[in-house]
């Protein structure tokens, strides 16, 4: 995972922000899903330490050219969750 402290709150010319995440782990669970998706992906990592989760708050960065096929990755992503979710329910 490539991270990198972000001092002032500035994002890397041509990379958006496509998702956050409140902690390291759930932020390479989402680094994976772009990642198979083919999707170029960086991770940014709060600038101070926060004794909280693992580190406070993600920011999941993809190249500009890349945001809408990443945020629909990761709505898939999502929308397959929720579907095993109500399948285990159903059992």
């Amino acid at each position: 995972m490539v991270r990198f402290p972000d001092p002032e709150g500035a994002r890397p010319r041509g990379w958006v922000d496509v998702a956050t995440a409140p902690n390291a782990m759930i932020a390479s669970v989402l680094e994976g899903v772009l990642k198979s998706a083919g999707i170029p992906v960086m991770v940014q990592k709060p600038s101070i330490f926060v004794y909280t989760g693992a580190g406070g708050t993600h920011s999941v960065l993809v190249p500009v050219e890349n945001e809408e096929e990443a945020r629909q990755a990761l709505e898939d992503a999502r929308a397959e969750a929720e579907s095993d979710d109500e399948q285990e329910g159903e059992s």
